[in-house]
């Protein structure tokens, strides 16, 4: 469990704050952050144990937590993090036929999921996505008064990294990792150009996936530069690993814009990078 609070985190201007959630079958994340000021103000993290169902632990976090239970926050905030998502250019997305364009890639199961979508301007794209219903159901039952923003955490990762305007060429690869699953995204003279999200086991999946993306990405493995961003150290075996492969690989540092308090310091700067990314998201 982590749970990092800012001292200037005040109760009593909570109706200011935006409050953010992502839920996996692994882990439940807490967010706030003060989008006027551009500062983030809470990260909490939960394991979600075997044993355990998700909605059962965020129903017994939300009983027990000292604040996230009011009901007076400017904005609430659901991330999903399902692998059921779609990037299309702009000018081929309606909301009226955002399910059909997203069954082009993936299953949609239409009683368990809901479809929305969030548009990425400065690209020229929009993301669609699958939330489940149950998830939808729960927050809405809980902030019923409260604006709720919907996103993908690939979008969050995306706009992240446009923060950064000297990591936006061919030859670089940003990996956002997690415990079972790995982010893969390229861009081209500032444009995006690859992004796909696959399940890893081991270090031979995770090797074959990157090496896959640097092919479509059609840069040689000597010129490739590795950027790790989220559950991953420097030094783990899969580092180690692939750097048998690719000679430059480092760790990110956290989305630019974002001011964080020096209790954010018990963090690694790579780490979290999608939930420290969702106040450029949202904007």
């Amino acid at each position: 469990m982590i749970q990092i609070k800012d001292e200037t985190f005040s109760v009593d201007e909570i109706y200011k704050y935006t409050l953010c959630f992502k839920i996996s079958k692994q882990e439940i994340e807490i967010g706030v952050f003060d989008a006027v000021q551009g500062k983030y103000l809470v990260y909490e993290s939960y394991a979600v144990g075997s044993d355990i169902d998700e909605i059962g632990l965020l129903e017994q976090i939300y009983k027990e937590h000292f604040f996230i239970a009011a009901g007076y926050w400017k904005k609430i905030v659901l991330v999903s993090t399902l692998a059921k998502f779609s990037y299309v250019p702009e000018e081929f997305f309606s909301p009226q036929n955002a399910i059909d364009l997203l069954r082009m890639n993936v299953e949609i199961d239409a009683d368990k999921l809901d479809i929305c979508y969030s548009t990425h301007a400065k690209q020229g794209i929009t993301c669609i996505f699958a939330v489940e219903k149950y998830l939808l159901r729960w927050v809405k039952s809980k902030y019923p008064y409260q604006e709720i923003s919907y996103l993908h955490e690939n979008s969050c990762i995306l706009e992240g990294l446009l923060t950064f305007d000297k990591s936006l060429e061919s030859r670089d690869l940003n990996l956002f990792v997690q415990s079972d699953t790995l982010t893969l995204v390229a861009f081209k003279h500032g444009h995006l150009q690859y992004l796909n999200t696959f399940s890893h086991h081991n270090s031979q999946d995770f090797i074959y996936y990157v090496l896959l993306a640097i092919e479509k990405m059609g840069c040689q493995r000597q010129e490739a530069n590795i950027v790790m961003y989220g559950n991953i150290s420097d030094n783990s075996s899969y580092v180690k690993e692939l750097r048998k492969y690719i000679n430059s690989v480092k760790t990110g540092s956290r989305p630019q814009g974002i001011t964080f308090g020096y209790k954010f310091d018990e963090l690694q700067p790579h780490s979290a990078f999608d939930m420290f990314s969702v106040p450029i998201a949202i904007k």
